[in-house]
């Protein structure tokens, strides 16, 4: 839909490639809706069209109305009596929020106790209340949140199968809680987006739990116990939100800019819910200009870096990405003329898939290309099985590969993992891979030990549509991570970090080994010291032995964005001798307005001279975003970059600058504006056009 014609470089797409798109968008319309849907439960939630107020109190005669939702508790199977602690549960909803609350009782309420005060921290020994959310997609994980009598806040995701938790997701939600005369009485508001950023959805898996924190033991082996044991779960209960019923989205847009292609066009988007567990995407002439730009980073390494994804519609697939060997990479891709995406539950199988045809770009040079990738899994009690197929099709060539993985909970904290790789592309020999790990995780002991086998032209293969930075090796690695409390007026707690790695070329030659070791001390005033030390060996053109010492000092506001950190590092690199600092910094002066911001300086010695991969320089990041209104947002991303290299006696320098400026207007239920400026000096990310740029995007959903 651009209005201005494009001529391709590399000449007319090939009918194969429409086709296979045009047949995968065929099928996946066509076969999803055959899919079934979850039963489901209405009596246990109420709908409310007045305001609440988050105070603890849970006075508001609405509440009263609501029907108790207690059947909804789980229970620990070693707390089979409650009687003396008992917990109601009530539920209620709007367009926007989910309202949950707690009244716990307590025979004894001079003895509830709450010490934590820093969010995402283990609430387990205080007095606390926990939800576990399935959104019934395609993301094999849940959404956990828990809170305690302070208001202290801690949310996670956490893997389906009980043992992998990534604390560094942070919902949109809010609590408060008040000790009263019965016990005491908690208030939770969820935002909808944050559960449900693809829209508005029908229903969610929704269980909860209470800690009495003097009546559990201590010794608890799993992530979740004693909140909750994902063995006896089961499936959750689902819980239909009524007037939720948008089963299809339709949203056009269009978008000009003053860049010096001076573009205007549009695209669509479709988003379908097929049933309660499967959504769809189809997708056609995505806009990913008003993304922001890859980060820069200081590289101490000779393998290419891993970038996160932050264009939504490939965000939405990173489940895809999840395993020891990384057979898609969604980096790969550039600007895309049309996509599908399907992904979620049938019966007892998660299914998801992609396919997008990527065409040429005058900023990047992006090849017309299809990519596809499709994943299929089952879990049987503590069994999950699941293949995965990835590919890239572009001038009748094909790369990719073909996969099994397997993962075995021997208990809560103990798990087997395996994964088995065949890639097909330029090289028909040594393209084989496999990758075994078992590791054990507790809440103060963490251990990983694995193997790896790369094919001498594995990656070779895969780095097309996945990502393997280096292949030829059969490499074996280690972890062992253990907290020591320490109770002490000072000292909170003790971690010692080690990790051991070794690979040999599959011809038997030693390439590389490195050792880490690290402590860290978490003093009780929020305080953290700590040092690290690395030893490595590296074979390229010769043998190399790099060193690096790494001193830490962080100080934690209480909330998770409310952080600085500062790190020393100095060593030898490559023959190379360097000193690095680096500042962190995560602030929220208000609730509206929040800070990141990132510096880094690298500075190499005179020694480096000749060096390609010697490069000092700066890097600065700084984001923005601000909360103007229920209906206005701003934010702001400036990135700017120098890095000199030492060649034949003379400096070279390369200076990259980035600013980015977005404002959200929602100016109705339906109706998007975006207005922005870009100026970039050189190409960042994927789609970054020189100079300076303004653009508007309007967007309306039916």
């Amino acid at each position: 839909m651009n209005v201005h014609s494009k001529s391709d470089p590399n000449g007319q797409i090939l009918t194969m490639k429409k086709s296979a798109f045009v047949v995968f968008l065929l099928v996946f319309v066509g076969s999803v809706f055959a899919f079934s849907q979850f039963e489901r439960d209405d009596s246990l939630i109420r709908r409310v069209t007045e305001p609440l107020s988050i105070d603890g109190f849970l006075d508001e005669e609405i509440w009263q109305l609501a029907p108790e939702a207690n059947s909804l508790l789980h229970i620990p199977s070693d707390r089979s009596d409650l009687k003396r602690d008992s917990t109601s549960i009530r539920i209620l909803f709007n367009e926007e929020f989910l309202f949950i609350g707690f009244r716990c009782l307590d025979s004894e309420p001079d003895k509830i106790m709450a010490r934590t005060q820093e969010r995402d921290n283990d609430l387990r020994v205080d007095d606390s209340v926990y939800l576990l959310i399935d959104v019934l997609s395609e993301r094999p994980v849940y959404y956990f949140l828990a809170v305690n009598v302070l208001g202290t806040r801690s949310d996670a995701l956490i893997e389906k199968e009980g043992t992998g938790l990534d604390p560094r997701w942070n919902g949109d939600w809010e609590a408060a809680c008040r000790i009263q005369d019965f016990g005491w009485s908690a208030e939770i508001a969820i935002d909808l987006n944050t559960l449900f950023p693809m829209g508005k959805l029908e229903s969610l898996g929704i269980s909860f739990s209470r800690v009495v924190a003097r009546d559990i033991s201590l010794f608890w082996s799993g992530i979740l116990d004693p909140m909750f044991n994902l063995g006896e779960l089961g499936r959750l209960p689902v819980l239909v939100l009524k007037g939720m019923d948008d089963r299809l989205r339709i949203t056009p847009y269009v978008l000009g800019d003053t860049s010096r292609t001076h573009y205007a066009g549009g695209g669509l988007d479709v988003r379908f819910r097929v049933s309660d567990s499967l959504d769809a995407q189809v997708t056609f002439f995505p806009d990913f200009q008003n993304e922001e730009a890859d980060p820069e980073l200081m590289n101490l390494t000779r393998f290419e870096l891993k970038y996160p994804e932050k264009r939504d519609f490939f965000r939405e697939a990173d489940y895809l990405d999840r395993m020891p060997l990384s057979l898609f990479y969604s980096k790969r891709i550039g600007n895309i003329t049309g996509g599908a995406h399907v992904q979620g539950r049938w019966g007892g199988m998660e299914l998801s898939g992609l396919s997008v045809l990527q065409d040429t770009s005058f900023q990047n040079g992006d090849e017309t290309a299809n990519f596809s990738v499709f994943r299929l899994a089952r879990t049987a009690g503590n069994w999950t099985m699941g293949v995965q197929s990835s590919n890239k099709l572009t001038d009748g060539q094909v790369w990719g590969t073909v996969g099994i993985d397997t993962a075995y909970r021997i208990s809560p904290a103990w798990r087997v993992d395996g994964q088995f790789a065949a890639s097909y592309g330029e090289y028909e020999s040594g393209n084989l891979a496999m990758a075994l790990r078992t590791a054990y995780r507790n809440k103060k002991l963490l251990f990983h030990c694995g193997y790896t086998h790369l094919g001498d032209k594995f990656g070779e293969n895969v780095n097309p549509v996945g990502f393997i930075p280096d292949d030829n090796r059969h490499e074996l690695d280690a972890v062992l991570e253990k907290t020591f409390p320490v109770k002490h007026k000072v000292i909170g707690s003790l971690l010692y970090d080690s990790r051991y790695d070794i690979y040999w070329g599959t011809d038997g030659t030693l390439r590389s080994w490195q050792v880490d070791q690290g402590l860290v001390m978490e003093t009780v005033n929020r305080f953290s010291i700590g040092v690290y030390h690395r030893e490595e060996f590296k074979l390229y053109e010769k043998e190399f032995r790099n060193k690096q010492t790494r001193m830490l000092l962080g100080f934690n506001l209480k909330e998770e964005w409310q952080k600085v950190l500062l790190m020393v590092s100095f060593g030898n690199n490559f023959d190379a001798s360097y000193d690095m600092i680096e500042i962190v910094k995560r602030l929220k002066p208000t609730e509206d307005f929040i800070i990141e911001y990132h510096l880094t300086r690298l500075k190499y010695s005179r020694q480096a001279k000749n060096m390609p991969h010697a490069r000092s320089g700066w890097i600065h990041n700084l984001r923005m975003v601000v909360h103007m209104s229920a209906k206005v947002n701003g934010k702001i991303y400036f990135q700017y970059n120098t890095k000199t290299r030492v060649a034949q006696g003379a400096k070279q320098a390369n200076k990259r600058f980035s600013l980015q400026a977005f404002l959200d207007f929602l100016l109705s239920d339906s109706l998007f504006l975006q207005v922005g400026t870009r100026n970039t000096t050189t190409e960042f990310g994927l789609e970054r056009p020189d100079g300076p740029t303004a653009f508007c995007r309007v967007q309306y959903m039916f």
